[in-house]
């Protein structure tokens, strides 16, 4: 698992931060990192695939920062620890951990399967429990803040999308049980919750996904507030705040329109 490093001719500008971005080889993961590179800041990459994170090292050196591609199965524990310290050693103090790293398939009861259920909890949530356990044990210096990418979808269930809403929702728990502690340590606990993203992620909806974006713009919206915001990261508004109302829908009533939402066939 080597580490890939860009040639970069020019310096590094003074106000570089460093970054590291788990399942960044496609989608906003991707786009996200090309930015900040852009904007001088240096970036280590990772996921299972190794050539698309190597073409971002290498589109790199003609950027004012650089990307440092660090191949990883961020379900397993032992390579994650590995990867840290390679990320360490090459980049220094890192300043932001982004587990962005998440699988997805729509699973209606007809579809259902224990096995692609699990796969999905153990790549949505094991990486980042995984993440926690190497941020706050491996790396010589806890970073500043630590992202997780939820999804709305987490906010309640819904149909179609219970194992991945589930995988989500524990995200989202577990980022809003952890985030004072965290906070007393250094640690800036933060999460984004993005609407629908033209990404491989969603390629496989057949339903029509309102306010649909490019990975571009979700990449664009996240940089604003990247550094420092608040502690949810959610657009767009028109489609999210509706969703978050529906946190706090009786039970009941959220059922009934479950039932609505649900086709007669199941599929």
């Amino acid at each position: 698992m080597a580490a890939t490093d860009s040639s970069q001719s020019q310096t590094i500008p003074s106000h570089s931060k460093t970054a590291w971005i788990i399942g960044a080889s496609s989608g906003i993961g991707s786009v996200l990192a090309r930015k900040l590179a852009m904007d001088g800041h240096r970036v280590a990459v990772s996921a299972r695939s190794a050539q698309p994170l190597q073409e971002l090292a290498a589109d790199s050196a003609n950027m004012a920062g650089e990307i440092i591609a660090i191949p990883l199965d961020a379900t397993s524990f032992e390579q994650f620890q590995q990867a840290a310290k390679q990320a360490e050693e090459i980049l220094g103090p890192i300043d932001t951990v982004l587990h962005n790293a998440a699988i997805y398939c729509p699973m209606p009861l007809s579809r259902f399967s224990a096995s692609e259920a699990n796969r999905i909890f153990s790549v949505n949530i094991e990486t980042v429990t995984n993440g926690l356990d190497v941020c706050l044990n491996t790396l010589k210096k806890k970073p500043r803040q630590i992202i997780i990418t939820t999804s709305p979808s987490g906010y309640r269930g819904m149909p179609g999308g219970g194992a991945y809403g589930a995988s989500k929702a524990a995200l989202i728990t577990l980022a809003e049980g952890f985030h004072a502690e965290m906070k007393a340590i250094g640690i800036d606990l933060r999460i984004i919750n993005p609407g629908f993203v033209d990404t491989p992620l969603t390629s496989s909806n057949r339903f029509h996904m309102p306010f649909l974006m490019s990975a571009e713009e979700a990449a664009g919206r996240i940089l604003k507030k990247f550094w420092k915001g608040p502690f949810e990261i959610y657009f767009p508004k028109r489609m999210i705040l509706p969703l978050k109302i529906m946190r706090i829908l009786p039970t009941g009533l959220l059922l009934r329109l479950s039932k609505k939402l649900t086709p007669p066939d199941g599929k």
